[in-house]
């Protein structure tokens, strides 16, 4: 398969990218990744390399030929076993991606029809190299998982699950998490996979299924002389969703909890080599097996509370998102948190004064841990506030005195008077008792103030984030972060949540996933966030674009600051895009398109990637406007960039003219809505902000600018993006 760079921009219409995948080669680490069709829901596997692809497709097509014989098969024949335990197959289509001819293999979608699909990955094997690995191949393979793998014959590359008692909250976790399972912890990831309840509790009837398929597998695998399966998965699936809340007792049989164990995953499939090997099982594959059910037997047979490791270190880094490998990092054992993601129980914070409450949106910097002194946001239930802890001495005094010259500052200072526009309001300090000491928090304006689907961002501005400060180890320590995406875009991004429009379900990205985005994929990131797996929208495009155009405009003249580790907040709110992309004729993934005007209709739409060329029935975004009651408002006299829909048409200069009349624009951009933006970019964290020296000639700050220019820069061309989109192609009306 040829190299790709990030989400691929020209799909076939019906065909989407999965956002279910956990494990394996993705779009977010510069690959094609799993496709589904929204006709059958069938998935796409590419077939990835030669090789690779022809053993994997002979292992389907043999097994399709059992499954096609029309002869009587006896039910211990062990292909017939192996039917019971695979996806079903549906051939190998070859389709063109981004001009290129890929090659699939079409395969059942085992969620199809779950509400809310928790899938585990689940690597099987010690030794995961095939015959034909390069000695570098071996060894890279050696090096990863060694702990399960050496243990259990296992391993867990990824998975996700829908938590029952968060209300369905997303959970996924990746292979950074599962390369820091041990023996003493590994329970700990299945238990949260598997929903165990506060006090440890699983459902028996959920074990009891999927031991009912690996059982199947087992019976196989101790029987079966045929392969050797290397790099093979067992794939475990089950809807959360029919889960009662107590997992002890579920509301309903054991059918309908739709759990199903499958095989997947056999381009390193090799038949039995017969010189060396002729009438011997696949030990490998077979010890794997063997400590899957016996971890699955254990839980059904103990029936006890869960009792989870006081000394083993175990990844806790919350990790949500879309497909793909997404990173954690390993805390300290007294950070752990009893189902592995994090504070999501009141018993995992530290006793809060009455009245305030941990921050639930927070995305980045430090978080509360049980029985440590770091601290994270809070909320004051009063008024709304954000409360940002004082961290180190030195920095939070900075940081004070910085906002406090802010809120001082005279007419007279244009500077710090724009400036002050373009941070979250001040609202003053104060101490609060927590554990035992008085901890002092600065008071900000909660920026997602009345949203009730808040998207946030955390965009860290500059190539070098330390300060004069900072010791050798601190600015060696800073320089290894974020590499690609510093190099590539002068920011970062350190963490990001949003509301899928797709799944309705709110998904989270950490720093671990941020830190391995490159200079193509932290563009795919910014799409993800924004939602525009279905299309771009300009109203939000345009409402971040006038915040990001004043921090530029500040940036490219001010002589006062210079700011290191500081950020740029994106917020929005995904229940104010939803009903603006319907109205625009964008069709949304849960939600049909209504009629509109009296006995009119529209016509279904197909989704289009932001490169790809408009096609007949493409959607027409951000055209209109609408307000709280529905009323459509037209909108295309107040945007110049609509005047010309040619492709040679001059997209800079219309920028430029949108700049200088950003504010009309924005006063007529959403009709009558009460709060007419429910999008914004902010400046935050300044504990690293340093005035200029006076031996210093007054100068901009090259490292702040040159991130927020690459920051433009990029919703710039998501906003090209959206007018060549929406442009209708030459005849077409």
């Amino acid at each position: 398969m040829s190299e790709w760079t990030g989400i691929p921009s020209d799909l076939p219409p019906g065909v989407v990218q999965l956002e279910n995948q956990v494990a394996g080669h993705t779009a977010a680490q510069g690959c094609l990744g799993l496709l589904k069709t929204a006709t059958d829901g069938t998935i796409l596997k590419p077939t990835g390399k030669v090789l690779c692809g022809i053993r994997e497709i002979a292992f389907y097509e043999r097994l399709q030929e059992v499954r096609t014989q029309k002869q009587q098969q006896q039910q211990d024949d062990l292909w017939t076993i192996l039917c019971q335990v695979v996806p079903q197959y549906y051939g190998h289509p070859k389709l063109t991606i981004d001009g290129k001819v890929v090659e699939f293999i079409r395969l059942e979608d085992l969620t199809d029809g779950l509400e809310w699909p928790c899938i585990m990955d689940v690597k099987i094997g010690r030794r995961t190299w095939d015959p034909l690995a390069t000695p570098e191949k071996r060894k890279a393979e050696e090096s990863k998982y060694k702990a399960c793998r050496q243990r259990f014959g296992l391993c867990i590359p990824g998975f996700q699950v829908y938590s029952v008692r968060d209300g369905g909250n997303l959970i996924r976790h990746g292979k950074d998490y599962g390369k820091q399972l041990t023996e003493a912890n590994i329970h700990d990831a299945f238990q949260l996979y598997l929903n165990a309840t506060d006090d440890g509790r699983l459902s028996r009837l959920l074990l009891e299924h999927f031991l009912s398929d690996l059982e199947r597998i087992r019976s196989w695998a101790r029987k079966q002389t045929a392969y050797r399966l290397y790099s093979s998965s067992v794939l475990l699936v089950y809807d959360a969703a029919r889960l009662g809340l107590d997992t002890g007792q579920d509301r309903q049989g054991t059918r309908s909890l739709s759990a199903k164990a499958r095989m997947i995953d056999f381009a390193h499939a090799f038949p039995t080599d017969e010189s060396t090997e002729a009438d011997s099982v696949d030990d490998n594959y077979l010890q794997g097996v063997e400590s899957l059910m016996g971890i699955f037997e254990q839980f059904l047979a103990s029936g006890r509370k869960r009792k989870t490791s006081s000394t083993a270190t175990r990844p806790t880094t919350l990790n949500v998102g879309g497909p793909g490998a997404f990173g954690s990092s390993a805390q300290s054992p007294s950070r752990k948190s009893p189902l592995g993601y994090g504070m999501q129980t009141p018993d995992e914070c530290p006793s809060l004064p009455d009245g305030f409450l941990p921050l639930p949106s927070q995305v980045a910097g430090h978080a509360f841990h049980k029985g440590t002194d770091s601290l994270g946001l809070l909320k004051s239930i009063d008024d709304g506030s954000v409360l940002k802890p004082v961290a180190k001495l030195l920095a939070g005094a900075r940081e004070i005195r910085f906002y406090e010259q802010l809120q001082k500052a005279s007419g007279e200072q244009k500077e710090l008077v724009l400036l002050r526009e373009l941070i979250p309001k001040y609202r003053g300090h104060q101490k609060l008792p927590i554990g035992g000491e008085l901890i002092e928090f600065i008071r900000l304006e909660d920026l997602t103030q009345g949203m009730l689907e808040p998207c946030i961002m955390d965009v860290k501005i500059g190539r070098r984030s330390w300060d004069p400060m900072a010791t050798d180890e601190k600015r060696r320590y800073e320089a290894s972060k974020y590499v690609e995406s510093r190099e590539a875009y002068g920011f970062c991004i350190p963490g990001f949540q949003f509301y899928s429009l797709q799944t309705g379900r709110l998904q989270r990205y950490g720093k671990e996933y941020g830190k391995k985005l490159t200079a193509v994929t932290v563009r795919d990131a910014v799409r993800r966030f924004l939602n525009a797996d279905v299309g771009l929208c300009r109203q939000q495009l345009i409402q971040f674009l006038t915040d990001l155009w004043n921090i530029q405009k500040w940036a490219r003249t001010q002589t006062s600051f210079r700011l290191y580790a500081s950020s740029v907040l994106l917020v929005y709110d995904a229940r104010r895009l939803k009903p603006v992309l319907q109205h625009s004729g964008l069709k949304t993934p849960r939600t049909p398109v209504t009629p509109v005007g009296s006995g009119g209709g529209r016509t279904p739409v197909t989704p289009v990637g932001s490169g790809g060329g408009s096609t007949p029935g493409t959607p027409t975004f951000c055209t209109t406007s609408i307000n709280e009651l529905g009323d459509v408002e037209p909108l295309q006299h107040y945007f110049q960039i609509q005047r010309s829909h040619s492709t040679n048409h001059n997209y800079d200069e219309d920028i430029k003219i949108m700049k200088e009349n950003y504010t009309f624009m924005l006063d007529n951009l959403v009709g009558s809505y009460e709060e007419k933006i429910w999008a914004r970019a902010r400046m935050i964290d300044f504990a690293h902000t340093f005035p200029l020296q006076p031996t210093e000639p007054p100068s901009v700050d090259r490292n702040y600018l040159e991130g927020i220019d690459s920051l433009v820069k990029l919703f710039e061309g998501l906003l090209k993006d959206c007018e060549l989109q929406n442009a209708p192609r030459q005849g077409v009306a």
